[in-house]
């Protein structure tokens, strides 16, 4: 008797007691997704990453680096647009391309998520060019995340988090260390 016990109490914990292995998640994004040890570094704390972003890219063609994946996750990370601003994609375009990509998430069984990354609202004082011509382009990237914060549908939106001048490299564009990590921790409060 104590051994049908014994061998039933074994069975049951060891099985209750499987770790659990973590999400799957996908990261498609520009260079703001590839600093080493940045945001998309830090989601490994709670996730299983395969990192797919391209620096330079713009939103159409990360539509097609996600739509040739073939793998399946259960979170689709999007951080993508800063580009398409600086380079004067119609902004219209950027936010249809990533309801696109939502929409594709989705018919995946995917759980989609949209960075709209840090707030250019920020007093952030940088010019690497030409104070004029830049002040233009963050303002087109302004209106993109306010545009998809107000019309992407179906997914998580990670709104724009505040950031002050040390998060920034000097570029005025990438992140530094700390501002991946505020990133990180505005991203996971965000998605459940």
């Amino acid at each position: 008797m104590y051994k049908v016990l014994t061998l039933f109490l074994l069975v049951f914990f060891s099985c209750s007691f499987q770790p659990k292995e973590p999400p799957k998640a996908l990261v498609v994004g520009d260079s703001c997704s590839k600093f080493d040890g940045g945001w998309q570094d830090l989601l490994k704390e709670e996730y299983d990453v395969t990192n797919r972003s391209v620096g330079g890219i713009r939103t159409k063609e990360l539509r097609e680096v996600l739509m040739k994946e073939d793998q399946l996750y259960d979170y689709v990370f999007i951080y993508v647009g800063i580009n398409d601003a600086f380079a004067y994609t119609d902004l219209y375009d950027c936010v249809v391309y990533q309801q696109q990509m939502v929409d594709f998430c989705l018919s995946r069984g995917e759980i989609p998520v949209i960075v709209v990354g840090y707030s250019w609202r920020a007093n952030i004082r940088t010019w690497v060019v030409d104070k004029n011509r830049e002040e233009f382009h963050r303002n087109r990237y302004r209106i993109l995340q306010e545009q998809l914060e107000e019309c992407l549908q179906d997914c998580y939106i990670v709104t724009a988090c505040d950031f002050n001048r040390s998060m920034l490299m000097k570029d005025g564009i990438h992140p530094t260390f700390p501002g991946h990590r505020v990133l990180w921790e505005h991203i996971r409060s965000s998605v459940p």
